[in-house]
């Protein structure tokens, strides 16, 4: 009978080798030994040791964080190294597609959407309304899970379905807008430019070699040099969270946004997806399978899941911009990456789809860039019109007929006249309801819009008042006049709470923002006054003629003058940031927001001007026959008025779905 040495009961056939082990000995001498024992070795050998440890010196850092800190990275970045994202790997897809992300972003850039928009997709909120904004057929059963799931469809993956009850998973999107134009017009459409006809692609979207983001780099580099983390599980979502000055914003219900984290973990087994137990559906559903059985390796696995992110209050109210902030850079269209294909719309009123919004955003950019217009005409005044006012419903405009008339934005059909002035109208400013005017009649009217009714009369200036201002926050109406002073009104009760003297002509222009007010004169200065004493603690000079119109925004004031230029000054400071110059005859009206300057002048023109460079943007001739007296713009759309009698529109939204701009 053949004996044998008898195996130790611990021995089950491997011996581990104890030159790994190498108790005792640092890291440093470890790695200096293998390094003389690389050097022993074939070339073959080495290289073939080279492969295998690369993948140990890349670490899939968006995989292995949670998925509000891989957000939060990709916030820092710009909608360029976002899209390269997208083309790594399936995770980095899905959290470079994640609902938040492309809501930071697009307030990022200081854009707003339309009050109108935004109050529907509350109150549908709100009632839970689970109304499809297009008919379509119902998905298959096995299409249940889907990239974008329907709040319908939530209560068969366990999760609660939308209603009162759920608010704490679907929190309602409150978002602070302000009202503006969002009808569009074709009338009279005249196209200036076209736009670029080459379709987008993932080769016509970088060039070869375009670096990424440095941010990014350095942030990736940061991540892999920590050996903290260590595998692909990260923490339970219940120990992270965000505190509220957060880049995102944001805290994202616990139930909703896990399964977007889940999405990037791997689970051992195939199962079915119980309704009762929603904490493991998901992760389950975004699970690869590893199971080697016949049985399960002729299944197909189940699609990635990706449920609707929740949304915040105020999360695209745009945030107040520095004065002159470094400028960003223009996002081209065919620089930025779409070559993943947009999900679908969303399917129920009460979901918003923010990197849809972001795209058509671009577009709408893109049509200013190149000057891609339509342009229509509203007519109906007897003289010229001096001034007008819009909001995303109506336009009224005043006029040297005497009269006030009120349009339909979207028709252009005249809805209303309103008479009361005995002389020409020459300004108006409306909020809500409540429309007030001035005129070459001395005196100042108070209207109600829906009635046409004249609620009161504020009497006090012996001259024509050329501009006011109503500032519903405190209540007042503010006014200048051709007999060199400003005067302050109480709207409720038509008093005059103080009178402003310090001009040495006519004032043309006032504003009102922050309690402090502006004025300027055809005396080449611009005062400033405290709203709450009536103290002048400021005044500017700088331009060489007088000046006919102002705009302030509580740090920036613009003014135009008959100098022919625009100056744009630091109200804090008192200096002048810049000087534009191109019209050549007076420049009578002017707006800017965070983005661009738009002007109107005798000259007959309106000019577009970049407001962080300077740069003239576009130049809108053949719109007026004569001199340009009023105008203003929304994300969407320019309004001007004229001494022709016309009133024009000039309408930027030129293939953009346009419901979510002002």
């Amino acid at each position: 009978m053949a004996t044998g040495r008898k195996h130790p009961a611990t021995d089950e056939g491997f011996e581990e080798q104890a030159l790994l082990a190498l108790p005792g000995v640092s890291d440093e001498h470890r790695g200096e030994l293998a390094f003389q024992l690389l050097l022993s070795v074939s070339t073959s050998t080495l290289a073939s040791v080279l492969n295998r440890l690369l993948p140990l010196l890349h670490r899939d850092f968006l995989g292995l964080l949670p998925v509000e800190i891989s957000v939060s990275i990709l916030s820092l970045t710009d909608v360029r190294t976002v899209g390269r994202c997208m083309r790594v790997s399936r995770k980095w897809k899905v959290v470079a597609q994640d609902n938040i992300l492309w809501r930071t972003l697009y307030r990022k850039m200081g854009w707003r959407v339309t009050k109108s928009w935004m109050e529907a997709l509350t109150e549908a909120g709100k009632s839970g309304s689970q109304t499809l904004m297009a008919a379509a057929p119902p998905p298959p059963e096995e299409a249940r899970l889907t990239r974008s799931v329907s709040f319908k469809g939530l209560d068969r993956l366990g999760l609660p379905a939308a209603g009162p009850e759920s608010e704490n998973v679907y929190s309602k999107i409150r978002l602070e807008t302000i009202s503006a134009g969002t009808g569009r017009s074709r009338s009279g459409g005249h196209l200036e430019a076209q736009a670029p006809s080459h379709p987008l692609s993932p080769s016509s979207l970088f060039p070869p070699g375009d670096a990424d983001s440095s941010l990014l780099s350095a942030t990736l580099s940061r991540v892999s040099s920590t050996s903290s983390v260590a595998s692909g599980a990260s923490s339970p979502r219940s120990s992270f969270e965000f505190p509220s000055s957060s880049i995102l914003a944001a805290t994202p219900s616990p139930n909703s946004t896990s399964a977007l984290r889940r999405a990037n973990s791997t689970s051992s087994t195939t199962t079915a997806i119980p309704a009762a137990h929603s904490s493991s559906a998901l992760r389950r559903a975004n699970s690869t399978s590893s199971t080697t059985t016949a049985r399960s390796s002729s299944r197909s696995r189940p699609p990635r899941l990706s449920p609707p992110s929740p949304t915040e209050p105020h999360l695209l109210a745009a945030p107040r911009s520095p004065t002159f902030s470094p400028p960003l850079p223009y996002m081209d269209l065919h620089a930025a990456d779409f070559s993943c294909a947009l999900p679908p719309p969303a399917r129920f009123a009460n979901e918003a789809d923010m990197r849809h919004i972001y795209r058509q955003k671009l577009l709408l950019e893109r049509n200013w860039r190149s000057r891609r217009y339509n342009k229509s005409e509203l007519t109906g005044h007897e003289e010229g019109v001096y001034c007008l006012q819009f909001d995303e419903d109506k336009i009224v405009s005043g006029s040297r007929d005497d009269t006030i008339r009120i349009w339909c934005l979207r028709t252009h059909a005249p809805l209303r006249t309103l008479r009361g002035h005995s002389a020409s109208v020459l300004c108006l400013h409306f909020h809500g309801h409540t429309l007030v005017s001035g005129g070459s009649d001395s005196r100042i009217l108070v209207w109600d819009m829906e009635t046409g009714v004249v609620l009161r009369r504020l009497e006090g200036h012996l001259e024509s008042v050329l501009n006011l201002r109503y500032d519903h926050t405190s209540g007042v109406v503010v006014s200048c006049s051709k007999d060199r002073t400003v005067r302050v009104w109480d709207i409720e009760t038509g008093e005059c709470k103080r009178v402003l003297k310090g001009h040495r002509a006519a004032v043309n222009a006032v504003q009102i923002a922050h309690g402090v007010i502006v004025s300027a004169s055809g005396d080449r200065s611009i005062k400033l006054w405290s709203l709450a004493t009536g103290e002048c603690f400021r005044t500017l000079y700088g331009h060489t003629r007088g000046i006919a119109c102002v705009q302030f925004d509580g740090e920036l004031i613009v003014s135009g003058s008959s100098d022919e230029t625009i100056r744009v000054w630091d109200s804090r400071t008192g200096a002048v940031l810049m000087v534009l110059s191109g019209h050549t005859e007076l420049v009578r009206t002017l707006q800017f927001d965070s983005h661009k300057i738009v002007s109107g002048s005798y000259d007959e023109t309106l000019k577009v001007w970049d407001i962080k460079t300077g740069e003239l943007m576009m130049d809108l001739k053949n719109g007026h026959t004569s001199r340009i007296f009023k105008l203003q713009f929304s994300d969407t759309k320019i309004v001007s008025c004229s001494q022709d009698m016309k009133i024009v529109v000039w309408d930027f939204t030129e293939g953009v779905d346009a419901k979510y701009f002002e």
